[in-house]
């Protein structure tokens, strides 16, 4: 995955209230993203910004 389509989800996760992975996974606006992409990215900001 490039770094801008990182930026973009880490973005999402940053700015998204709820952070539920679920949410993300129905969200319109994640749509050219795939599942797999989502739930990686979502590690990644748990483990950058939640520690």
């Amino acid at each position: 995955m490039d770094g801008e389509k990182q930026e973009d989800l880490l973005d999402y996760f940053r700015t998204e209230e709820s952070g539920d992975l679920d949410t993300a996974l129905e969200d319109e606006d994640l749509e050219d993203y795939s599942e797999e992409e989502i739930r990686l990215m979502r590690i990644k900001f748990l483990s950058t910004y939640a520690n």
